[in-house]
């Protein structure tokens, strides 16, 4: 990718029972010469992120979509 490139790519994705992160869809990325680049590398660091800490509902771990923005600024 070149200097100065920047971006936000928007994840959504599934936080398990366990905490575990699936599903992973890009829901809108920047357009442009590296929108494919700047997706694959948001949804690759959001896949290794540890295990997060799952939804309650009625006191008891549920699964959750979550939707995050991953902004880029390539310097």
């Amino acid at each position: 990718m070149a200097y100065g490139t920047q971006g936000k790519v928007y994840l959504k994705f599934i936080v398990e029972k366990n905490g575990s992160i699936g599903n992973i869809e890009v829901v809108k990325a920047p357009e442009g010469r590296f929108s494919e680049q700047l997706s694959n590398e948001a949804i690759r660091v959001v896949s290794l992120s540890p295990k997060w800490i799952p939804a309650m509902k009625d006191g008891k771990a549920a699964r959750m979509y979550f939707t995050v923005p991953i902004n880029f600024k390539l310097r």
